[in-house]
């Protein structure tokens, strides 16, 4: 019954429920500090926490890396507390937007995979590339350019033409949603890549090069092997 139980539930997972997740209280840190666990690779930290819990599984994995992703965020909160308003909010929107497109990627993939744990694994570990993201646009910090930047405006609709193609609501792509009856949740997830990738777009081409540069890495490409 358990284990039955176990498989309805990863079957609900969505891009809400794996967003939702949040470890990193002082019981999740396995006795460990924040400033300890920074200190160490996220392998590394990962490799330490599934010792000392004794959870060597996949879902114990993941907790690490949310772990260090939230002790990560409160050393980024605190940096951008010091820096001037309209910088760290620009910054904000880029961890929110960037973090919640790059949890409905892996789990549109996931909807036309037909399912599978890998993708919540892989949604859920990413975390930590958020933070980072935060970081690397912290440490450049002049956000805002004179003029627009044509080359990303190109570089943005490249993607767009990409994410199109991914749309649920395309013949192609029905047929291949309505084999495993994702259908759902393909919608769902590809509408908030939609929402938050256009978010992106109204920030992005009026950012200096290294700006955009750092986001667009972090967007990295819509293509994908159904």
């Amino acid at each position: 019954m358990k284990q039955i139980l176990i498989s309805i539930s990863l079957l609900l997972i969505n891009s809400t429920s794996v967003l939702a997740q949040s470890p990193a209280d002082a019981d999740s840190r396995a006795g460990y500090t924040c400033t300890q666990i920074l200190k160490l690779k996220t392998d590394k930290w990962a490799n330490v926490y599934q010792e000392k819990t004794k959870n060597r599984s996949e879902v114990g994995e993941d907790l690490a890396y949310e772990t260090y992703a939230e002790c990560h965020k409160a050393l980024n909160d605190r940096a951008l507390a010091k820096l001037p308003q309209p910088i760290a909010r620009r910054i904000r929107q880029y961890r929110t937007h960037s973090q919640k497109l790059r949890v409905s990627s892996a789990m549109l993939t996931r909807a036309y995979a037909g399912g599978g744990t890998m993708y919540v694994h892989m949604a859920r570990r990413g975390a930590v590339s958020d933070e980072e993201l935060v970081q690397n646009l912290m440490q450049v910090q002049q956000l805002g350019a004179e003029k627009s930047n044509l080359q990303v405006k190109t570089q943005l609709a490249q993607l767009r033409t990409q994410l199109r193609a991914l749309n649920p609501s395309l013949p192609s792509n029905q047929k291949k949603l309505a084999e495993f009856q994702m259908g759902a949740d393909a919608k769902l997830e590809y509408n908030t890549m939609v929402q938050n990738f256009e978010a992106i777009s109204k920030l992005l081409p009026t950012e200096r090069p290294k700006i955009a540069a750092l986001v667009l890495k972090s967007i990295g490409s819509f293509k994908e092997d159904y």
